[in-house]
């Protein structure tokens, strides 16, 4: 899948990633951020929501895909929420997993 996170103030990040890593990301202990750290563990095991609503629960924006493809078509719309220059650095991180895979491909 596609993840695309926005933050307040760092810059924007764009990755692949499968549902379990989503999992251990937001049931890491050894993160830093206070709402990750603080969960009990076991708490979100195999529950992707719940993953997911810890992990993006700090963000200005977050959005996962299927694919680049339909990232792409969701976001050739309106800015939804995003500045200019966020929206430009999503298309071009979705841009770049898109050609990496081209170039994996081959």
């Amino acid at each position: 899948m596609i993840v695309i996170f926005v933050p307040y103030r760092k810059p924007v990040t764009v990755f692949e990633a499968t549902r379990e890593a989503i999992g251990l990301m937001a049931t890491d202990s050894s993160a830093t951020a206070t709402h990750t750290s603080s969960i009990p563990p076991g708490l979100l095991v195999g529950d992707f929501e719940t993953c997911w609503s810890v992990l993006t629960k700090d963000l200005q924006w977050a959005r996962h895909f299927e694919s680049v493809k339909e990232a792409l078509a969701y976001l050739s719309g309106p800015l939804h929420g995003l500045t200019i220059q966020q929206h430009a650095a999503v298309v071009t991180g979705l841009m770049r997993i898109d050609a990496k895979r081209s170039n994996d491909s081959e």
